[in-house]
């Protein structure tokens, strides 16, 4: 898909992309989907229903300019995680699911943003232990300086 890239690349207008896929690209996924949303095989029956009930849902992208056109970053931000579960099992406690909650949260924001994570994470464990202000990956600063006597 060429046009994906000539828009990330800013040679495509954000119009000139609406107008293309309303015209090449919805009504062919909305054939596709009409067709599987009576096919025989139940699982891809009821997956193409679904979807076609959240058919404006998929084209959220077309209303919003900046609204990215595939969900890529977030399967990325999610992939540490399923790959974690998958080797590890999960966690064993209501704490433990918590606390990887918020450390891979912490992790994918400090990465989005371009933040050391050891760093963030060192940080956040001296303030915690000292009793300080926990830092946020949001506000941390890559050079700024670590907690007092880090």
């Amino acid at each position: 898909m060429h046009w994906r890239r000539s828009y990330r690349e800013g040679r495509l207008k954000h119009a000139t992309l609406v107008s293309s896929i309303k015209q090449h690209v919805r009504p062919l996924v909305r054939a596709a989907l009409e067709r599987g949303a009576v096919c025989d095989h139940k699982t891809t029956r009821g997956t193409c229903r679904h979807v076609l009930q959240r058919w404006d849902a998929l084209w959220t992208f077309r209303r919003y300019e900046g609204v990215p056109i595939t969900n890529n970053a977030s399967e990325q931000a999610l992939r540490r995680v399923v790959i974690h579960r998958k080797i590890t099992c999960g966690a064993r406690s209501e704490q433990g699911i918590h606390f990887l909650e918020r450390a891979f949260s912490a992790c994918a924001t400090c990465r989005q943003k371009g933040k050391a994570v050891f760093r963030f994470l060192c940080d956040y464990l001296k303030a915690l232990l000292r009793g300080l202000a926990l830092p946020s990956p949001l506000a941390f600063n890559a050079s700024s300086q670590s907690v007092p006597g880090g």
